[in-house]
């Protein structure tokens, strides 16, 4: 693996002209370039701990309705709102925020997919030279694996950033970033992306040219949690998004 930049993101900018794009666009040359990587784990990593009397009080027909739903209706909303119920049942030491932060994949392809639609031709014929350009382009970020979608990566960033803006105490050295993904086409999974982002590293995206020598970008740990045994499936999902901070909560 290449090892982490030692110059600003502005000087990285300057020596590598295809590096300051919309995160929508960024490709594996642009984790490659700031060394990080994904490490992927078909189980979770994270023990459930035990929740006390009040998960006794679970509705097991409620339960089982929202992993279902979570598993296999595409309707992203309905998604969320069953990942949310999830993750929120009683003796989870989460707790629903007024906004929870989602967003939709398809709708990433989407508009990938435009920005890389070559123009109509004047006759209505197929322009196959910017058509071969354009298909030329997606190759390159839209990966084989969608688990290593680096959007990925700048979604966990901006997660990041978004607890940095709301911390009122000093800041840490680190933030911790999770993010649940069901995807459409696994049934059988949810897929949980995880990393600690150098609190340096939220700097340097606010101050282009903060020196970066010393700070190690992180790798994103990816790991499955199956939905089956239904039951106790809010337990182990919860387990794999906090993992060792459920033991202060």
């Amino acid at each position: 693996m290449p090892p982490s930049p030692t110059q600003s993101l502005h000087q990285l900018s300057v020596e590598n002209s295809w590096f300051a794009t919309r995160p929508l666009f960024w490709t594996s040359q642009h984790l490659d370039l700031l060394g990080v990587r994904f490490l992927h784990f078909d189980r979770p990593i994270h023990a459930p701990q035990p929740r006390g009397d009040a998960a006794a009080d679970l509705d097991a027909v409620n339960v089982i309705f929202h992993v279902m739903r979570l598993a296999t209706v595409p309707d992203t909303e309905s998604k969320i709102k069953s990942a949310i119920h999830l993750l929120c049942t009683p003796g989870s030491p989460l707790q629903l925020k007024p906004k929870p932060f989602s967003e939709q994949y398809r709708t990433f392809l989407r508009e990938r997919r435009r920005r890389y639609t070559p123009p109509s031709h004047p006759r209505k014929k197929v322009n196959s030279p910017v058509k071969r350009l354009c298909d030329s382009h997606l190759r390159r970020i839209i990966p084989e694996n969608w688990a290593e979608d680096p959007y990925i990566v700048c979604l966990l960033l901006s997660l990041a950033q978004a607890q940095a803006i709301k911390q009122k105490r000093a800041m840490p050295e680190t933030f911790p970033v999770r993010l649940l993904v069901a995807f459409d086409g696994d049934k059988n999974f949810a897929h949980v992306f995880q990393a600690d982002i150098d609190a340096r590293i939220l700097q340097a995206l606010n101050e282009p040219r903060f020196d970066l020598n010393g700070i190690t970008w992180p790798n994103v740990t990816h790991t499955k949690v199956a939905f089956d045994p239904y039951l106790t499936f809010p337990h182990r999902i919860v387990a794999e998004m906090l993992g060792s901070y459920m033991e202060h909560m």
